[in-house]
């Protein structure tokens, strides 16, 4: 009998595929030991169950009698492990080594790790198709090694103790290179200590960022004023609790899934400009993508196709469904390894998706010594999940005073009030100044930050700019949320904030608030750079006269309000600040106190027309 072999064939699957054998007519014992090379005594036995098949007998079997040889397994795979499958599949270890260009050896070290070396990552990839079975079956069957098994009895209470002396309140450090726990998992996935610990990092940022939103939660289900809005918020922590526990749970399992498969950089590079490609559907060519031979050979063959080369075309590549899938789930995990890939592939991709490159936001930085900051939807949402309630308390307010109810009501709050203050007599529209600022205030003291924010305040701060904030919100809402931020001393110091008046109802697109920065900060409009997210920031810019640039991973609305140049993310902009600056003589702002009205500022003079910002030839060159 095989070693192995015992529960997985079948005799009964056996003897029905003998009867229904060339096309239903069946063949006889003595028929299939001939064309199986067996003899006729053990097709017999293996009939009655009283022996099991080798490897290759199975196989030999199954080609006799037209059937592939699983199909004389028994019973379900669901609990199979890579070596019970492979050996129900009619291969052998050696065969099956000499195809994967591997030695039996190290096959074999696989069938019982679970876990292969990186330089033998390659196994994984053309395994499935050996085996006639998806990249997830194979995955499954690896999860019930022995060695798997034993990876993740030992993992867990390692990887429990690290997350929980981490997750400690008031603790903000990160895990070390050097920590025990840390070495001793780097050993066990197989992986160096930096990937480990970057890996780990990214893991506890999230859990921390879940134990905050399920202390909102509790919080609200024990103080909450009214008894459905306890239910709610009781029902969102017994939610949040569950996501955190599996996300603890499954972490053993997901870093076996990730470090099998895990891409060195320059293929990761590779699979994320044909993921983040514009239209990653269609096909596209070296020209159009900077695509690198070492970054095309080190992907799997599952993860990108390529189209055969036409007459006088270079051969073309996408991203295939399985290559997508990859990105999605391990994305994060891959920029917390390779830091720096992200921000390249955002530079390759600036021709096709008209976003600006690293290098050009850099030269523009450095040509600017003022910084003016919009506030909504770019260092924060401040009406995420209560859009609806404030617009809906403005426009019952509005009712009250009066006013005419606009047909086409606005998304957010801000829009609201802006489109009341149309038609609001000055007394009309403090009321409502006031009861958005309040509402504006308590967002401000719960709205999560964009990412990255913590990161860029600093750096620009500590850089030669002076650094506004220019806002439609109430500046004390800016201030309360810019409180709650982990943010040196020096670094809030630094920042002005100019947000709405309640006497004056001029607001973006006008360009009134971006006048007051300018005269605060004493800034020429010629040397000052916006940076904001909406067209409403960017007609204020034109207005203005200050050069804009736009944050939105969607530049086409901005491209349509004469945007000219877009970057995708606060990353980008945090990547262009590690490029050298040429060393400007910071001017410390005026700073604003309590009894300082921005309305009572000097409006600076217009300045001459002059052409709106365009690109030197030296932006020109490398935007080609």
């Amino acid at each position: 009998m095989a070693r192995g072999m015992t529960g997985t064939f079948s005799p009964h699957k056996f003897r029905r595929a003998r009867a229904r054998a060339e096309g239903g007519r069946g063949i006889t014992d003595t028929q299939l030991a001939r064309l199986a090379k067996a003899k006729r005594s053990e097709i017999l036995l293996y009939e009655q169950g009283d022996r099991v098949p080798d490897p290759a007998r199975i196989k030999a079997l199954a080609d006799a009698l037209g059937v592939r040889p699983i199909d004389l397994s028994a019973g379900s795979r669901d609990g199979w492990t890579l070596a019970e499958l492979r050996r129900a599949s009619g291969w052998t270890a050696r065969l099956l080594a000499h195809d994967l260009k591997v030695s039996e050896r190290s096959y074999l070290r696989l069938e019982h790790d679970g876990l292969p070396p990186a330089r033998l990552r390659h196994m994984l990839y053309r395994l499935p198709a050996l085996l006639n079975i998806t990249a997830t079956e194979l995955h499954h069957h690896l999860d019930r090694s022995p060695g798997t098994r034993r990876r993740h009895s030992t993992a867990r209470p390692l990887l429990a103790q690290l997350i929980n002396r981490h997750l400690q309140p008031g603790c903000l450090e990160e895990p070390a290179d050097n920590a025990d726990e840390i070495t001793v998992l780097a050993s066990l996935y197989h992986c160096s200590t930096s990937a480990m610990t970057s890996i780990l990092t990214h893991e506890i940022t999230v859990l921390r960022q879940m134990h905050r939103r399920r202390a909102l939660a509790r919080a609200s289900a024990d103080f909450a004023p009214a008894r459905h809005e306890q239910d709610h918020a009781l029902a969102q922590f017994t939610a949040e609790s569950r996501r955190i526990a599996q996300r603890r749970a499954s972490l053993p399992s997901r870093l076996d899934a990730f470090f099998r498969q895990m891409l060195n950089q320059d293929a990761w590079y590779t699979l994320l400009l044909l993921h983040q490609v514009p239209k990653p559907r269609l096909w596209r060519s070296r020209r159009e993508l900077p695509l690198t031979d070492a970054g095309l050979n080190g992907l799997p063959t599952g993860f990108a196709e390529q189209q055969s080369a036409l007459a006088g075309h270079a051969p073309r590549y996408r991203i295939t469904a399985e290559g997508r899938r990859h990105c999605t789930q391990y994305g994060d995990w891959y920029d917390a390894c390779y830091p720096n890939v992200a921000a390249c592939a955002a530079a390759g991709l600036a021709p096709l998706t008209g976003h600006l490159p690293p290098t050009t936001l850099a030269g523009m930085l450095q040509s600017c010594d003022t910084l003016l900051l919009s506030f909504d939807a770019l260092l924060c949402r401040l009406f995420a999940d209560d859009l609806g309630t404030v617009s809906d308390q403005l426009l019952h307010a509005a009712r009250d005073l009066g006013l005419a109810i606009p047909a086409h009501r606005p998304p957010d709050p801000v829009g609201v009030f802006r489109a009341l203050l149309r038609q609001a007599s000055p007394a009309q529209a403090k009321p409502l100044d006031r009861l958005l600022e309040s509402a504006e205030i308590r967002a401000a003291s719960q709205a999560p930050a964009s990412t990255g924010i913590a990161r860029l305040l600093p750096g620009l701060t500590g850089g030669p700019w002076r650094l506004a904030i220019v806002t439609d919100h109430s500046g004390a809402a800016v201030e309360t949320f810019l409180a709650r931020l982990p943010l040196p001393a020096a670094t809030r110091a630094r920042i002005t904030v100019i947000g709405r008046s309640g006497h004056s109802p001029r607001m973006k697109p006008h360009p009134y608030i971006l006048h007051q920065a300018l005269s605060h900060l004493g800034a020429s409009p010629e040397t000052t750079l916006l940076i904001g997210g909406s067209s409403l920031d960017a007609l204020a810019a034109q207005s203005a006269r200050v050069p804009f640039i736009g944050v939105t991973t969607r530049p086409k609305a901005l491209r349509e309000a004469g945007v000219a140049y877009v970057v995708p993310s606060w990353r980008t902009v945090v990547q262009a600040l590690a490029e050298p600056t040429r060393r400007l003589r910071p001017v410390p702002p005026r700073p604003l106190t309590a009894s300082t009205d921005p309305t009572t500022l000097p409006t600076p003079a217009e300045p001459p027309a002059r052409p709106r910002f365009q690109q030197s030839e030296a932006d020109t060159a490398t935007h080609r």
